[in-house]
């Protein structure tokens, strides 16, 4: 399967994963069988809040899922509807990461529990969960996805 994964430097599986899809400098794509990695620079990393789109960097990859610490509501609805799983994880390296999945141990996002990165603090939103918020204005997605899940696509 091919992984993505918000990186703030290329360091391979040691690399860490960042606080915020939206905001990840870059994305390290990951061969969960054979471990090999290949990073993706984000040109749009420092844009505005709620102009930024980098998922449609990523467009044209096949990809079958995201690990993700924290993420907003558009890229989560973008993703989900694209049939792209999307994984939680806290700032763990991305080789921390991928061994959890392999085990079954990272959980899935749900959509409508948007994660807020590593604060573990509520920000709004009606759900409660802590950690758990709502980007207001954040990842619009407008337009059906674009992208092409990895696997039966």
């Amino acid at each position: 399967m091919k992984a993505c994964i918000p990186v703030a430097h290329d360091r391979g599986l040691e690399s860490r994963v960042h606080p915020h899809l939206r905001s990840a400098p870059m994305f390290l794509l990951v061969d969960t069988e054979t471990k090999a990695t290949r990073a993706i620079t984000n040109p749009e990393s420092g844009c505005g809040h709620g102009r930024c789109r980098p998922l449609d960097l990523l467009a044209a990859e096949k990809l079958d899922l995201f690990v993700v610490s924290g993420i907003g509501p558009g890229e989560l609805d973008r993703l989900q509807a694209a049939g792209i799983r999307v994984y939680h994880t806290p700032r763990a390296t991305v080789g921390e990461a991928i061994d959890a999945i392999g085990r079954g141990a990272l959980p899935p996002v749900i959509s409508g529990h948007v994660l807020g990165a590593g604060s573990g603090r509520h920000r709004g939103g009606r759900h409660g969960n802590a950690g758990h918020h709502r980007h207001q204005g954040c990842g619009h997605g407008h337009g059906s996805p674009r992208f092409r899940g990895g696997q039966g696509a």
